[in-house]
């Protein structure tokens, strides 16, 4: 036993408004998909003869208006379709409401019957004559991003889509003024490379850690030029830690009145700071004495080491410039082990997010340096402190723990300041 669990009647309408005529007459067939199921719920299988016909009330005798028959129509899973007045046309267009019944072979009409939609009443715009309506005819100029819309009763210009609350119409595309970058402010205005569009403006969008000073993304906590705000700049002579400027002694000096000193071969300070050598005396291995042990050479009075004497870098009297420091005869600038010059700023290329694995090399938001490249976590043994992959045993400003500086003068070994 056949019965009928579900139908399924589409159709598209689409009127489209031109200045221009249609050769082409308006079709007068209609799709039409059904379902058919054994009395034990299984599809049926087929190919079989399908009989439609159409009645002006639901109930089949004597109100059968149209019929048409379809033989060996072919249905997978239960599911058929047909083309309905592709045999026997439709001899008008419908002026009330009609039902459709399927018959399946030489059974009886399978019930309930199926209302026929409103799709078949399109059937009636093959009234209208061609080029009757159009944007001319109606006298009305839409602006851009609108459409001639018919509101039931008069031909009127309207927005194609409605866009939500807190979104506008720009040309057509629903944006957010306060968020879109391509739309920021004002339809139209779009944001340069590398800017988001924030509270309706155009601003340089940062990565966690960094601050936005005059259109550069700075760390405020080493940045030489921006130390601690963006409007503080260290001094020749100091350096950022931890957004502080401070005297940045190399090893083996030690920060005598803010400038430093070689204890163990400076006159004015020999052996600590303030002690003053004699006229006469030099000071060797931290003891004013009359002459100097091997490896430090005599200049005015005080034993020196060429090799890192940054008032006498080389040879006597070749001074060094205000913050550099005399490396193996050299003048340069210098950073603790572990650190690299970038900028006129130490940087540890391992986890400094500003400068990734190279100088200048950025890491984008969201991410971290670390062991020289940008992550999304950092590696054994770093440990990401404030958005930036830190190693806590030799960080100066995260020394054994995040957020913990070394003070002025000591630096950071095995997690301890010394």
């Amino acid at each position: 036993m056949l019965t009928k669990t579900r139908v399924v009647l589409a159709a598209l309408i689409t009127i489209i408004l031109a200045t221009h005529a249609f050769a082409e007459p308006i079709p007068r067939t209609i799709s039409y998909q059904g379902y058919l199921k054994n009395s034990d719920g299984s599809p049926v299988s087929g190919p079989k003869n399908l009989t439609f016909n159409l009645y002006s009330s639901r109930t089949v005798a004597p109100t059968q208006q149209w019929s048409e028959p379809h033989n060996n129509v072919p249905l997978t899973n239960g599911v058929y379709s047909v083309l309905l007045g592709e045999t026997t046309p439709f001899s008008s267009a419908p002026t009330q409401q009609y039902y459709l019944g399927v018959q399946v072979d030489t059974g009886p009409v399978l019930t309930p019957l199926q209302p026929f939609p409103s799709v078949p009443f399109a059937l009636s715009a093959a009234s209208v004559a061609d080029n009757s309506i159009t944007t001319s005819s109606l006298a009305i100029t839409c602006a851009a991003g609108q459409a001639l819309i018919y509101n039931g009763a008069n031909w009127t210009c309207g927005m194609v889509c409605s866009c939500p609350s807190d979104q506008q119409n720009c040309n057509g595309t629903c944006a957010n003024l306060t968020t879109d970058i391509n739309h920021c402010g004002s339809c139209g205005t779009a944001c340069p490379a590398g800017q988001v569009c924030s509270g309706g403006a155009c601003a340089v969008s940062c990565q966690t850690g960094l601050t936005n000073c005059n259109g550069t993304c700075t760390n405020l906590a080493t940045d030489q030029t921006h130390c601690g705000s963006c409007t503080s700049a260290c001094s020749p002579g100091t350096v950022c830690s931890a957004g502080v400027c401070a005297v940045s002694c190399p090893s083996g000096q030690v920060n005598c009145a803010g400038t430093c000193r070689d204890l163990t071969s400076d006159l004015s300070n020999c052996g600590t700071c303030g002690h003053v050598c004699p006229a006469g005396d030099v000071c060797s291995a931290g003891a004013c004495s009359l002459s100097c042990q091997a490896g430090l050479t005599a200049c005015s009075g005080t034993c020196t080491n060429l090799s890192t004497d940054i008032a006498n870098c080389g040879s006597c009297a070749k001074a060094c410039n205000s913050g550099q420091v005399c490396v193996a005869g050299a003048c340069a600038l210098t950073c603790q082990a572990g650190m690299s010059v970038c900028g006129g700023s130490c940087s540890n290329l391992t986890s400094d997010s500003s400068n990734c694995g190279a100088c200048g090399t950025m890491c984008a938001a969201g991410t971290v340096c670390s062991a020289g490249t940008c992550v999304a976590s950092c590696q054994s043994p770093l440990v990401n402190c404030g958005g930036q992959c830190k190693d806590v045993r030799y960080d100066p400003a995260n020394c054994g723990g995040c957020g913990v500086a070394c003070s002025a003068g000591k630096y950071c070994s095995n997690a301890s300041c010394i």
